[in-house]
């Protein structure tokens, strides 16, 4: 008797929600990528008032963030997208977010009174000042991305068409 082992995802657990998990953090960081190519100025401006870069001395960080974040966002979109390098864009993408969000955080521990414009002008779920509402936000994108990083990118993934074949476990073939 023959048994396969299962390894990845099911049909049912891919169509049902690790595509739709894909296509919403694709299309919202594609997006996001967009609006801040769009506006590069506004997005210079909101990434000083993080506080984090010495304007004077490292206004060079700030430029290179100021254009390496958006097109890294459209990496990462289109990565997730066609479900290529799904684990890699999912995992870079939770890195981003841990550091958007520590940010945040920093900002509210300081009790600064500054608008996210991680979406441009486009308020996603959020509206205002940084506040808790951008924490839980970030949070549930953390975890949906992380749930990419544990579980891949599903059978409907160009990551599968790479996949090794099932394990077939041979024991007791002689019966």
């Amino acid at each position: 008797m023959s048994t396969i082992q299962r390894a990845g995802p099911r049909w049912a657990e891919s169509i049902c929600i690790l595509f739709p998990a894909r296509l919403a953090l694709a299309a919202l960081f594609g997006l996001a990528g967009f609006l801040k190519l769009q506006n590069p100025q506004s997005f210079a401006l909101s990434l000083k008032a993080f506080d984090i870069f010495d304007v004077q001395e490292q206004s060079h960080i700030i430029k290179m963030l100021v254009f390496g974040i958006p097109w890294t966002e459209l990496i990462i979109a289109a990565c997730l997208l066609l479900g290529l390098w799904t684990r890699s864009a999912a995992l870079l993408l939770m890195l981003m977010l841990l550091g958007f969000t520590a940010g945040i955080a920093n900002l509210m521990i300081g009790k600064h009174d500054i608008s996210c414009s991680c979406f441009g002008k486009l308020e996603f779920l959020c509206s205002g000042p940084v506040g808790p509402c951008h924490l839980l936000r970030n949070s549930g994108l953390i975890l949906l991305s992380l749930l990419l990083v544990w579980r891949g990118g599903g059978k409907i993934a160009l990551d599968q068409r790479s996949a090794p074949a099932p394990k077939v476990d041979s024991q007791d073939q002689d019966a």
